[in-house]
């Protein structure tokens, strides 16, 4: 219990000058899987989303919203992985999902 992930995007710019991706991710995917659970807060676990974040920004800071969203079975989740900052927070009990990467060349 209490695993999370830290703030970050699916896919960032690299290089001296920024112009290359990491890699060739595009759209993220994510379906909650959880039979039973996560329907309010106090379970965790929830995808934290920070909108409008600035390109540099790597924590969320400049966000112009922060939303949270349970992952409650069978609940679907799709988002640019180029350009939104998310992360998970500590989840009370295993949590399940399923990630799929809708890939896009750089």
């Amino acid at each position: 219990h209490g695993a999370c992930y830290a703030a970050h995007r699916d896919n960032e710019r690299t290089g001296d000058a920024k112009r290359q991706w990491v890699n060739f991710r595009a759209l993220t995917a994510i379906v909650y899987v959880n039979p039973t659970g996560f329907e309010t807060a106090e379970d965790g676990g929830q995808l934290r989303c920070h909108i409008g974040a600035k390109p540099g920004d790597v924590s969320g800071a400049t966000a112009e919203q922060v939303q949270d969203i349970l992952p409650c079975g069978g609940t679907a989740v799709l988002f640019p992985a180029r350009s939104l900052i998310h992360e998970v927070l500590p989840s009370q009990a295993r949590r399940y999902a399923l990630t799929l990467w809708f890939l896009a060349p750089n």
